[in-house]
């Protein structure tokens, strides 16, 4: 066959539905569910030289439909696929061994090994197999992408992880503002995506909200009906997701498709912020005047009086980001705060 890449049609061809085995993870089977959520990424306009520059790191491809799909639209120069499922390694190397006669084109690399062990992202760092440029933090990393599949049961705490890394910029993150894109269960896109006011919302989803730009890509198309038993309304409607269809994902189980960018960073005690959305969330329908007012000894006679009346009679679930800024800057700025290491909460936190 003469070199060069695969048309999309021929690309396709190569993952039969019928060799789509769980294993634990969900998968989206259907060409054209995944058009439609390649569409609305919108990845093209934001990595213009992939073709050159571009390292996408994929973990956990299993079925790999999107991932095809995703390489024959960006075209970049390097596609790791991270898989370590023995069924998986199989098919790809099947695959990769039919790329290969026309030159593997689509510069797609199998590395077998866990996408949950960082000793894994070290060894592709220490091998120069991963090999990113670090790029300011003014802007968004425009020659790195991560793409993962975190619908097991254990993903949601790795999510929680790989989201605190932009927040921290370690792991792949210290090379700049990478864009993340996930597929992972509805219950946790629910968890994450839980703006102000709503009766779902929780630290997690604060976190994610003030570090991160992130928007909903997709959705199950068996949620769409139960608006607020599910997703925040605003969310929805804010960020317009892609229906996906039921019939598209195998075996049938509500997902969702997440974009998450880190914000350029702010200078701010984590840990003291850590606490105090740990002891205001712990009654998130009561005042902000009666949460904050406990959340240490004396707050109540020293900060309150010097809180805006319109940010105190909200309820906590209810507060901003630019409220919280508030809230956070006045007790770090008071100097009888308590250690946060002296203090042992007594409340059992619900996030992860």
């Amino acid at each position: 066959m003469a070199a060069g890449r695969l048309a999309v049609s021929d690309l396709v061809k190569l993952f039969k539905k019928a060799n789509a085995k769980s294993i634990g993870f969900k998968m989206i089977t259907h060409p054209e569910a995944c058009q439609q959520l390649l569409d609305k990424l919108d990845l093209p306009s934001k990595y213009p030289n992939a073709s050159s520059n571009l390292e996408i790191l994929d973990i956990y491809p299993n079925f790999g439909l999107f991932s095809a799909m995703l390489n024959h639209k960006l075209k970049p120069k390097s596609h790791l696929l991270i898989e370590n499922n023995p069924h998986y390694v199989k098919e790809w190397k099947e695959r990769l061994n039919i790329l290969e006669t026309t030159g593997n084109a689509e510069n797609f690399k199998l590395i077998p090994q866990s996408g949950y062990k960082w000793g894994t992202y070290s060894d592709l760092e220490k091998n120069k197999i991963l090999n990113p440029k670090t790029i300011s933090r003014d802007k968004v990393h425009d020659e790195l992408l991560i793409v993962a599949n975190l619908t097991t049961s254990l993903s949601e705490s790795l999510m929680a992880q790989w989201m605190a890394c932009g927040l921290y910029q370690n792991w792949i993150q210290k090379y700049g503002r990478v864009r993340m894109v996930f597929l992972i269960p509805e219950v946790t896109a629910v968890r994450f995506w839980s703006g102000e006011s709503f009766k779902k919302r929780n630290k997690t989803a604060i976190k994610r909200e003030w570090f991160n730009d992130s928007r909903l890509i997709g959705v199950s198309e068996a949620v769409v009906g139960a608006t607020g038993e599910t997703y925040d309304p605003n969310c929805l409607i804010l960020d317009q997701p892609v229906v996906i269809p039921s019939k598209a994902i195998h075996p049938r189980y509500d997902i969702a498709m997440v974009e998450l960018v880190p914000k350029a960073p702010e200078i701010l005690d984590f840990s003291l912020l850590d606490y105090m959305l740990q002891e205001l969330m712990y009654r998130p329908t009561a005042t902000t005047r009666e949460g904050f007012g406990a959340i240490a000894p004396g707050v109540k006679d020293d900060l309150i009086p010097k809180i805006p009346s319109e940010i105190l009679d909200k309820t906590v679930r209810s507060l901003s980001i630019d409220d919280l800024r508030v809230l956070l800057d006045a007790y770090d700025k008071w100097p009888f705060k308590p250690d946060v290491e002296d203090r042992v909460s007594v409340y059992v936190e619900e996030e992860l």
